[in-house]
């Protein structure tokens, strides 16, 4: 209990007043833009799918999300003359990794919960169930599934993007926000069906649009793939990180 109860502290402690309400603000910013674009249908289902795929949505979600990164690196390179001192580089370096899911976690859900309100707001009622438009399942259940992979990878991402901070300087970690944030723009569209796991996108950004599967299963696979190949990134760069002990800054 009273770990968490630390836990809790150390994510209210990150997302402050003025912090968190940046993170409101953009994640807001970027449900406004597509629930108030020109989609025919009102349909709940069809407009959460629209807004959660969006490439703006994505945009704006993740450039929080990575400037609450950039805030919580510099609260660690404020202490970390005293956690050279004490030689605890290695544990600061995990804790602040495990502070980063958790806050990760809290916005992801904020993110979640301002796109169903987007998706109530401009859908008029019209709550009927429909399918996914791959495949012959209720977005119900697509929806569900997808929300757990959003999160997911949203905390394995924010941790990788956490230990490239960690090996670079101020200039070069805006210009990596900016790269990777531009690439829901710039990355097209794909065309066909996903048939093989061995066909599977191997460019995480493509796991938050809207890429054609030939079946949900196929998509589960890629998934979890995906998953482990980021988690065995995030084991190599531990490693270099731990063999270099470079400074935060």
């Amino acid at each position: 209990m009273k770990e968490l109860k630390i836990k809790i502290y150390e994510i209210n402690h990150y997302l402050d007043k003025k912090n968190g309400l940046l993170v409101f603000l953009l994640i807001f910013l970027g449900v406004l833009v597509p629930s108030l674009s020109g989609m025919s249908s009102t349909n709940f289902w069809q407009r959460w799918y629209s807004i959660v795929f969006s490439p703006f949505f994505n945009m704006m979600y993740f450039l929080s999300v990575w400037i609450n990164v950039v805030y919580m690196l510099n609260e660690m390179s404020q202490s970390y003359y005293v956690i050279s001192r004490s030689r605890n580089y290695i544990q600061a370096v995990k804790k602040y990794a495990l502070n980063i899911v958790a806050v990760s976690f809290v916005i992801a859900l904020v993110a979640i919960v301002l796109s169903i309100a987007g998706a109530i707001s401009f859908c008029y009622g019209d709550t009927q169930m429909i399918s996914h438009p791959y495949y012959s399942l209720d977005m119900l259940f697509y929806m569900l599934l997808y929300m757990v992979r959003f999160i997911l990878f949203s905390c394995i991402i924010n941790v990788i993007i956490y230990l490239v901070f960690l090996c670079t300087n101020k200039i070069c970690r805006l210009f990596v926000i900016l790269i990777l944030d531009s690439l829901f723009v710039l990355l097209p569209n794909m065309s066909e069906r996903i048939s093989h796991f061995y066909n599977m996108p191997l460019i995480y950004h493509y796991y938050f649009m809207p890429v054609p599967y030939i079946n949900v299963m196929v998509e589960i696979t890629c998934s979890v793939l995906q998953a482990f190949i980021l988690l065995l990134f995030i084991k190599i760069l531990g490693k270099y990180i731990t063999k270099r002990k470079r400074d935060l800054i």
